[in-house]
């Protein structure tokens, strides 16, 4: 479970740095049988709809990643890796 966790995390910052263009390939998720997948879409297509609301107005925010990084859809992956 942890493992599905991490790989939702990656794909959902991964998705969110496609910008709005990526909101209408995302919207028939947004009703999925799998909740992960239906979570992380919604996340994604509120913060992009709404950019001015912080991770704590968001009705459809993602688990914390960490006390210090708490929304996963800021995660830089190649930020995160540079030593």
């Amino acid at each position: 479970m942890q493992g599905q966790i991490a790989t939702w995390t990656l794909a959902a910052a991964t998705l969110f740095r496609f910008g709005p263009p990526v909101i209408e390939a995302l919207r028939p998720y947004v009703d999925d049988d799998d909740q992960q997948c239906r979570d992380t879409v919604r996340s994604i297509i509120e913060r992009l709809e709404h950019p001015e609301r912080t991770w704590d107005q968001c009705e459809n925010r993602l688990p914390r990643l960490s006390w210090t990084r708490h929304d996963p859809l800021s995660f830089d992956f190649w930020e995160a890796t540079s030593p």
